[in-house]
């Protein structure tokens, strides 16, 4: 693990056509100077019925304590849209993605002599390469919280349909809540999980826990 300052943006634009939404977050390592994790992600929300649509997602990431060198996602799927409460609402979606991803051993042995110097002498390939078709399944839920605040969770399962019996998961909760007119605090825990991890090292877990200060203009 570490911990490290971060840098991120978000971006929502609604308008007839759908809503766009992105979101980035960039961590750089001090001492190499190179980004030791960024997670940049994209939708468009197409809304051709009130409560029915469709969902693209593209999404491009890095995270070297889990031997991540680039991963990028792109991801096409149908949506239902619920309303619980005034305040309260929720969306389905169902469809296909695709992963490509490069992993590095370097990264995921950085911080253990004995498996880098397996990987310097041939023992273990440095570099792996995989890509995957899912079944994209999602649940997201947004709830209005009082002061102005704002709770966003979301829940992803990608069981593999080139790969049987792999699966891929992510959770995501994200608390945002204004301290100072457009001064915003905001919250995020994120849980990936892989069962199918390259390196036999890499724990199937990957936890981040995000606290940002931003500005909403």
């Amino acid at each position: 693990g570490y911990a490290a300052p971060l840098l991120g943006a978000s971006l929502r634009r609604e308008s007839a056509a759908g809503v766009f939404e992105a979101d980035g977050a960039l961590t750089l390592d001090a001492d190499e100077g190179f980004a030791r994790h960024y997670r940049l992600w994209s939708s468009w929300e197409l809304t051709p019925l009130q409560r029915f649509g469709g969902l693209i997602e593209a999404e491009a990431q890095r995270e070297t304590a889990a031997g991540l060198d680039f991963g990028g996602t792109l991801a096409l799927s149908a949506l239902r849209r619920f309303t619980l409460s005034p305040s309260a609402s929720a969306q389905a979606a169902l469809g296909l993605d695709y992963v490509y991803e490069e992993h590095d051993a370097r990264m995921a042995y950085a911080d253990k002599p004995y498996a880098r110097w397996a990987q310097q002498v041939g023992l273990v390939d440095r570099h792996a390469y995989e890509d995957s078709l899912n079944l994209r399944i999602q649940l997201r839920y947004s709830q209005q919280l009082f002061a102005g605040g704002v709770f966003d969770g979301r829940l992803l399962v990608q069981p593999s349909l080139t790969d049987w019996g792999t699966v891929r998961g992510r959770a995501q909760s994200r608390l945002t809540w204004p301290l100072f007119k457009d001064l915003l605090l905001r919250l995020d825990l994120l849980v990936d999980y892989d069962d199918d991890r390259p390196f036999a090292i890499i724990d199937p877990w990957q936890t981040s826990l995000e606290a940002s200060l931003g500005w909403r203009f």
